[in-house]
Parts: C-alpha cells; sequence; structure tokens
C-alpha cells in the first residue's frame, strides 16, 4: 500500500501521525525484524526527510539488522 501510494505520488491524509507511529516502532522494544520491517515502512512513506533519523539509528541502534537497514535506505535515497 505504502509503494503504491508512493508511486501515485500521493499522500495518506494522516501521514504525518502514520510517521510518527513507525518512529515509535523503529525505536521500540519489538523484535529486530519487525523494527527493521518498520523502519523500511516509514522510509516508502517519509523518504528523504528521515535522513537525520536513520543516520542516527544507523550508527546507535543495538541491533544490527536495524543498523543495516538504516545504513541501506541511506544508501537508496542518495545519502
Amino acid at each position: 500500500m505504502a509503494e503504491d501510494l508512493r508511486a501515485a505520488r500521493r499522500k495518506l491524509p494522516d501521514q504525518p501521525d502514520v510517521i510518527d507511529r513507525l518512529r515509535g516502532k523503529v525505536l521500540g522494544s519489538g523484535s529486530d525484524d519487525y523494527r527493521a520491517e518498520a523502519l523500511k515502512v516509514m522510509v516508502i512513506f517519509a523518504g528523504a526527510a528521515e535522513k537525520p533519523f536513520l543516520e542516527r539509528i544507523s550508527k546507535e541502534d543495538p541491533s544490527q539488522a536495524v543498523r543495516y537497514e538504516a545504513s541501506r535506505a541511506l544508501v537508496d535515497l542518495g545519502g
């Protein structure tokens, strides 16, 4: 759904709230796989607007999987 909205250049009506919730899931206490998946979805919705958050996560998150996804997203976003 997120990729379809992005391809259509449309946003969810409450997109900032969705991004905030996803950011909370990334920082939360769920499994590493769950947190990494939340990060992927957040990047689909937010894109380059989340670069500072991604940079912080790529350096500071205790999970290698989450750090990897943040680093990969930064590369994909050109940063």
